[in-house]
């Protein structure tokens, strides 16, 4: 399924009271920012409110390799209320809306920097060279406390 379609299918059924707690995150931000990524699905940062109120909706509860608890909202969007590296908070606040992607707020490149410095997985380093090459090299620091939100680019 394409990208446009995953997030297409979220904010439809998510819809526009519930869509304003959810953020587009993982890889599908490079993707937005016109980097050469090519998602696997569609993660979706949500606050705790939202992750509890789609969890009594009995949507089906998963783990992923390292423990993190998410659930699938619908086939390949995938809904979390927490990511290491980065608050809900701080997303939120950094998060820009994006006319492509149907009223979700999409995360700013850094807290998705942030998120996959703390994950470590091969891909994870690859999507950080991409985000560098995009921004410029981060100072060494644990937390990035400034955004770079910009315009960005439309994906080919």
């Amino acid at each position: 399924m394409s990208l446009e379609t995953l997030i297409a299918t979220a904010a439809r059924t998510l819809g526009p009271t519930r869509s304003g707690r959810a953020i587009v995150f993982g890889s599908a931000p490079l993707v937005l920012a016109g980097l050469p990524r090519k998602p696997r699905d569609l993660d979706l940062f949500v606050s705790e409110d939202l992750y509890q109120e789609l969890a009594k909706e009995l949507l089906p509860e998963h783990t992923d390799e390292q423990g993190h608890r998410f659930l699938l909202l619908a086939e390949g969007i995938e809904v979390w209320s927490s990511f290491p590296g980065v608050s809900w908070e701080q997303a939120s606040g950094r998060a820009r809306l994006d006319p492509r992607t149907s009223g979700l707020k999409v995360a700013d490149l850094v807290d998705v920097r942030a998120t996959k410095v703390a994950l470590g997985r091969p891909r994870d380093l690859a999507d950080i060279e991409l985000i560098d090459a995009l921004l410029g090299p981060f100072p060494e620091e644990d937390e990035p406390t400034e955004s770079v939100a910009r315009e960005l680019p439309s994906a080919p």
